[in-house]
């Protein structure tokens, strides 16, 4: 999933021409370190954007997948805001979220460019389809494997969206249905081997409970050779 772009248009590796690491520390914790960056020499904008630019910003945006219980959560964003023709020095974006171990985790980079206007707003979005980079710029397996569901989950995250706040949403991972499909005709067949093997069982119990050297007749008689 590193460095998968969103809008092909416009790759974030060829707009950002700024060098990016991501670290995670030993209790879970990322952080990104960037490299300087110039805003006249560093960004690859086409003239329909940077003509009217006023101001940038990169928006880092951690999030975490939970495919067992079916949710996703935007655990912490982090905006780096700049004017267009600013210089800024090498520094670590830090995040201070500690994600849950049986979260899969993404971090996306965006650019967003913004141009000054005299409304109340103060500035107008200027990204569109042609021009929107965002890509994935690290990616971490969940470090356990969480529980697994033994029934739907949806619309069960009442609770946890009090207390973690409108940032965790459902989402239906068809993969739980398959494995809980898969179970139960496992234990289905499972079943009907038992029954098979019950009757051949019986039949050579009743074999070996004869004396050696009897014949059994369809008849039912049984006769000493």
């Amino acid at each position: 999933l590193i460095g998968m772009d969103f809008n092909m248009k416009s790759r974030l590796s060829e707009v950002l021409q700024v060098s990016q690491r991501v670290e995670r520390d030993e209790e879970g914790r990322l952080s990104v370190f960037m490299g300087a960056l110039n805003a006249k020499t560093d960004l690859r904008v086409p003239l329909s954007i940077s003509k009217p630019v006023s101001k940038y910003r990169l928006r880092f945006s951690l999030i975490g997948f939970n495919f067992r219980k079916e949710y996703y959560e935007y655990l912490e964003v982090k905006d780096l805001e700049f004017r267009w023709q600013a210089q800024l020095e090498a520094q670590e974006i830090r995040f201070e979220t500690l994600p849950e171990p049986d979260q899969l985790l993404m971090l996306s980079v965006s650019l967003l460019a913004y141009s000054e206007t005299r409304m109340e707003e103060g500035y107008v979005l200027l990204n569109s389809k042609e021009f929107s980079p965002c890509s994935i710029i690290a990616a971490f397996h969940a470090e356990e494997p969480g529980g697994y569901p033994a029934r739907p989950v949806n619309m069960e995250l009442d609770g946890a969206q009090q207390t973690r706040g409108a940032s965790i949403y459902n989402m239906c991972y068809e993969g739980n249905r398959l494995l809980r499909d898969q179970e139960r005709r496992n234990v289905k067949q499972s079943s009907g081997q038992s029954k098979m093997s019950a009757k051949p069982s019986k039949q050579r119990s009743l074999m070996t409970s004869m004396p050696v050297g009897t014949r059994v007749s369809f008849s039912g008689t049984v006769s000493p050779e």
